[in-house]
């Protein structure tokens, strides 16, 4: 039976639900209601876990929320409890499910035994007492000393130039800040150190270049850094005139050949080689080397498997026994861990974040920043656990001591833009949607007379539609987040996939309907040209294929048996465009033959997986040393030309009208992020 709104006492707190209070002693915390209302829900439970989805949707009930707003509350109330996610006293993770209570829930106040239990133990009054027998068992069980303090997470800025600075790295002595600098979210890039004693700035690069992953020498007297061009890539070190703390000498330390590329770079532990992560060639994963500065050699380290993007960052343990990589197996990702000596595999953990930015926090755990904060890996026990919350993403990673980190803060919203492909107006960029919040997956109607967008607010999601001929944008209360979007042929419905499912949502009231079964994985759902069948990938046969549900029926059909993965239908519904996850190039399916037919071939690496059928032929983005173009597939000849290079502040999903005439993007040209500091109280051994 569900609790009525009383006190309770929870590891030495009470818990007023009426008040929306919780106190101890002579401190009271004020919650706001959804911390209070979340509180109840884990009372109620009595200690079982409550699933993610069930307190979505019972404390925001018809609101449909991102899981950053359900974080920001559970980060509160562990604030206001004094808890820590690493090591809870009060509520613990579930990872990948929900949350608990763990310790004991009454309605009567606790004994004074109680209070004095471990779960207490962060009482302040009990640390003074204990303290000394506290630092004298931790030094005979484990020879250093633990951090104490309490979980409070403090944010404070170190820069402050307008733009954005990413990948913090400080000097040994801890005196200087470097990082990298841009005005212009994935454009050029400066190298820049900060004296953090006297609050001067030193530019090293002239922003002429892609200048990142700045790192410090063993003695601090140099940096190292990575410099991505279009067609080349190299390892450079400038030495710092530290006399009047201005410019100095640099030098090539490597320099990438035609077809190498460079994802990181850093020390091979305490030598003065460097540890890669290179690719050799471009259909290739990047593998991890080591560079020997003296005889100019690679070695081979670790190599990744061949079908996977590769080990994108490698660090070497302190002790310099361990090395760990950070993998990407096509958004599947996964640390490794080997042993240096003999490169023998010790552990794999698996992670559900994009996590590259990571660093070795001591020799048993590794930290990584992620779009919801920072996450600490324990590696003896392959698990993952959140120590810091944030609300915006974090990228990039440093350990300033063992108490706090820097990391830098990205705020930014992202615009629907325009651009004109053709017409009086060819070249020029102008934005038609613009707003507060995020901006995202821009789709254009099948006459181009309205562009549909999902607009991502604080707690709320909207469906936003441009109607292009009254010149009017209407926002609807979208009752599911779904992405990849596409109009339906009446202009009724959006299509669209969320947790790898096929929905449509109605445009006019927000409200969805699940087309696909819940034992079904799928992506890539699109409307037949009479909306009478969706056509989507499904890995149910055991890979990637193409399937048809006729939707009156819901007769299911395989279209596909050698692979299928994003599918488009022609304009005519005469043909169905994919791709496939294994296997290079774009086919044609000709429906009512069956015909299949290979249009063009392309590298795996230089092709972006979206691309846009027209009457005349495809339009699709290629990546050609590291710069993403739009291309153009020609029906007639079966020419391939390129229309456009992809501007640096464009996201990954674009639209394109009925006449190829228009380019519809998502628009990051607003994003700004400084390096601050975080303090970790608290932060577990």
């Amino acid at each position: 039976m569900p609790i009525i709104d009383t006190n309770y006492f929870i590891g030495g707190w009470k818990v007023d639900l009426p008040k929306h209070q919780i106190s101890r002693n002579r401190l009271v915390q004020d919650l706001e209601p959804k911390a209070i209302a979340v509180l109840r829900e884990l009372i109620e439970a009595k200690g079982k876990t409550v699933t993610r989805k069930q307190l979505q949707e019972r404390v925001w009930q018809k609101t449909i929320v991102s899981d950053a707003a359900l974080n920001r509350v559970i980060a509160q109330l562990r604030k206001s409890f004094s808890d820590s996610a690493t090591k809870p006293q009060i509520i613990a993770t579930i990872p990948k499910v929900g949350y608990r209570i763990v310790c004991p829930i009454k309605r009567t106040a606790p004994k004074a035994e109680e209070i004095l239990s471990p779960s207490n133990w962060q009482s302040p009054w009990f640390l003074v007492a204990s303290l000394p027998i506290l630092l004298l068992f931790f030094y005979l069980m484990w020879g250093d000393f633990p951090i104490v303090g309490v979980s409070n997470q403090e944010k404070n800025d170190l820069t402050d130039i307008a733009g954005s600075e990413i990948e913090p790295s400080l000097s040994p002595d801890g005196h200087y800040l470097s990082f990298s600098h841009t005005t212009q979210p994935f454009s050029r890039s400066s190298i820049y150190v900060k004296d953090l004693t006297s609050q001067r700035y030193l530019r090293l690069t002239n922003g002429q270049h892609a200048d990142r992953s700045a790192f410090w020498d063993h003695q601090g007297r140099s940096l190292i850094f990575l410099r991505n061009e279009n067609s080349s890539c190299e390892v450079r070190q400038h030495f710092i005139n530290w006399d009047n703390f201005s410019k100095g000498k640099e030098v090539v330390l490597f320099k990438c050949n035609q077809n190498q590329q460079l994802s990181s770079v850093t020390l091979f532990g305490d030598t003065n080689d460097l540890l890669f992560s290179l690719k050799s060639q471009k259909n290739q994963p990047f593998n991890t080397f080591r560079y020997d500065l003296e005889s100019r050699e690679l070695e081979s380290i670790i190599a990744a498997p061949q079908q996977s993007r590769g080990n994108l960052e490698s660090s070497i343990s302190p002790n310099g026994t361990m090395l760990a990589v950070f993998q990407d197996n096509w958004q599947k990702y996964v640390f490794k861990i080997y042993q240096l000596a003999d490169k023998k595999l010790l552990q794999t953990i698996e992670t559900s974040s994009d996590g590259v930015y990571f660093k070795w926090f001591n020799n048993q755990s590794l930290i990584f920043s992620h779009s919801g904060g920072v996450s600490r890996v324990d590696i003896a026990i392959a698990t993952t656990e959140e120590i810091f919350y944030s609300e915006k993403p974090l990228t990039s990673l440093e350990i300033k001591d063992e108490k706090n980190l820097l990391s830098s803060l990205e705020t930014y919203g992202t615009d629907i833009g325009y651009f004109h492909l053709s017409g009086e107006n060819a070249g020029a960029t102008s934005n038609i949607a613009q707003h507060s919040n995020y901006l995202m997956y821009p789709r254009f109607n099948k006459d181009s007379t309205k562009l549909a967008f999902m607009d991502f607010g604080e707690e709320t999601i909207y469906l936003g539609i441009k109607d292009l001929v009254e010149k009017t944008t209407k926002r609807v209360k979208a009752k599911r987040y779904i992405f990849m979007l596409g109009w339906s042929p009446d202009n009724s419905k959006i299509l669209g996939t969320s947790d790898n499912q096929a929905w449509t949502m109605d445009v006019k009231t927000g409200d969805v309907h699940r087309l696909t079964s819940e034992d079904w994985k799928i992506i890539s759902p699109v409307w037949s040209t009479d909306g009478k069948s969706i056509f989507f990938s499904s890995k149910q046969s055991g890979e990637w294929q193409i399937w048809q549900k006729e939707l009156a029926s819901e007769t299911l059909k395989q279209m596909t048996f050698n692979g299928g993965h994003t599918v488009k239908v022609s304009l005519d519904g005469k043909y169905l465009y994919f791709n496939r996850q294994k296997e290079v190039g774009l086919w044609q399916l000709t429906l009512q033959s069956g015909a299949l037919d290979r249009l063009f071939d392309y590298n795996r690496d230089s092709f972006w997986p979206d691309f846009y059928p027209t009457e005349k032929g495809i339009y699709f983005i290629a990546l050609e040393n590291s710069e993403k173009k739009v291309k153009y597939f020609d029906f007639s000849d079966r020419s391939v030309s390129e229309k456009m290079k992809f501007p640096g502040n464009w996201g990954s999903q674009f639209s394109i009208n009925r006449d190829a005439s228009i380019v519809a993007f998502e628009d990051f040209s607003t994003i700004e992020s400084n390096i601050i500091n975080i303090h970790l109280a608290g932060t577990p051994r």
